[in-house]
């Protein structure tokens, strides 16, 4: 049984503290643990805290997107619209979700009464008075009729 050391685990590797608490995070929550879901919940917090004031950027970076996908991936879009500071809506944020939308995009997810509303605002199309249709009929001689 020759041993080339791909397979070999060396006893010197740890979890460290963030592939710690994302397997904490990321456990399933069972009958007998969600008694105790606010304070596993405040330990994690705690744990990711104490990562994070001591993490490598790498660590920091880990931990923001762990966040994130699990914000992302429970949050409505309004609490994800409620969430973006106000001074930045009517910068490039708002700005750049459409344009990364797409109209077509736009079209196919929008509500039924966004739809309704959008179309309401679409001008009406303006009659011109002054170009009135008529009708001019003039009658045929029947034939043999002289005047």
């Amino acid at each position: 049984m020759g041993d080339d050391g791909d397979d070999a685990v060396d006893e010197d590797d740890e979890p460290t503290a963030v592939e710690q608490a994302t397997a904490t995070a990321t456990q399933p929550l069972s009958r007998t643990r969600t008694a105790t879901t606010a304070a596993a919940a405040r330990s994690l917090r705690r744990s990711l805290f104490k990562v994070w004031e001591a993490g490598a950027a790498e660590e920091r970076k880990i931990i923001r997107d762990l966040a994130l996908d699990e914000f992302f991936a429970r949050a409505s879009g309004s609490e994800i619209f409620d969430r973006i500071p106000a001074y930045r809506l009517d910068d490039e944020v708002c700005r750049d979700f459409l344009d990364k939308l797409t109209v077509d995009g736009m079209r196919t997810r929008m509500s039924e009464a966004f739809g309704r509303e959008l179309r309401d605002r679409i001008p009406k199309p303006k009659s011109n008075p002054t170009k009135r249709k008529t009708l001019n009929l003039s009658a045929n001689p029947a034939p043999g009729f002289r005047h």
